[in-house]
C-alpha cells in the first residue's frame, strides 16, 4: 500500500471535505507514521476509509483493504461505545464494549500480527474503560489512565518512603488522586 501513497494523497486533495474542521495535505499522509499531530487524527478518521475505498474499488483491489476497512468501522463502533452521554444497563454496555474490543483486537492481529500490539499501550489502556465508567460513569472529562497512573504514583511513593509499613499513610493522598474531577 506504501507505494499507492502519493495517489492516496492526491484523492484525498480531490475529496469533498465540506464540514470537517481538518484536513491531512499530502505531505502528510505520504509521512503518515512519522508526521500526524493530535489534531490530524480526526480529519483521518473522517476522510481516509472513503478515500481507501473509492482508491482502491477504482482498481479492483478490494481484497488488501477489506479487513483494514472493517476494523476502522469497528474501531469506529468502539469509539461510539466509549463516549455515550448516559449508560442505563452498564452489564450490557459493558458486554458490547468488550465484544467490540476483542473484534478490533483480532482484526489487528490479522492485519498487523501480535507482535504489533505489544507496544501499543493506548490498545491496553482501553480494556481499563468498563471498569472506570462502572466506577465513576460515562467518560465525560475524565481520564481513561487513572490506574495506571495511580500505580506509577503509588510505587514513587513507597520506594521514597522512610517507613517500612505502608498502611492507612498512603490513603488519603492516594484517594485525592483517584477521585474524578468535576
Amino acid at each position: 500500500m506504501k507505494s499507492d501513497f502519493e495517489e492516496l494523497a492526491l484523492c484525498a486533495a480531490s475529496s469533498n471535505r465540506g464540514g470537517m474542521n481538518n484536513f491531512l495535505d499530502a505531505q502528510q499522509i505520504l509521512l503518515w507514521s512519522k508526521s500526524f499531530v493530535g489534531s490530524d487524527f480526526r480529519a483521518l478518521i473522517e476522510i481516509w476509509p472513503a478515500t481507501l475505498v473509492s482508491f482502491y474499488s477504482s482498481r479492483g483491489r478490494t481484497g488488501p483493504v477489506r479487513r483494514l476497512l472493517l476494523m476502522w468501522c469497528i474501531a469506529a463502533d468502539l469509539a461510539r461505545t466509549i463516549y455515550p452521554r448516559q449508560i442505563e444497563y452498564i452489564n450490557q454496555w459493558k458486554a458490547l464494549f468488550k465484544h467490540r474490543y476483542e473484534r478490533m483486537l483480532q482484526l489487528w492481529t490479522d492485519v498487523w500480527g501480535l507482535e504489533s500490539i505489544r507496544k501499543k499501550t493506548k490498545l491496553h489502556m482501553v480494556i481499563h474503560v468498563p471498569e472506570m465508567v462502572r466506577r465513576f460513569g460515562p467518560p465525560q472529562d475524565l481520564s481513561s489512565k487513572i490506574p495506571e497512573s495511580l500505580n506509577r504514583h503509588l510505587r514513587g511513593c513507597i520506594r521514597h518512603s522512610t517507613s517500612r509499613r505502608h498502611d492507612s499513610c498512603w490513603a488519603f493522598p492516594l484517594n485525592r488522586l483517584h477521585r474524578p474531577t468535576q
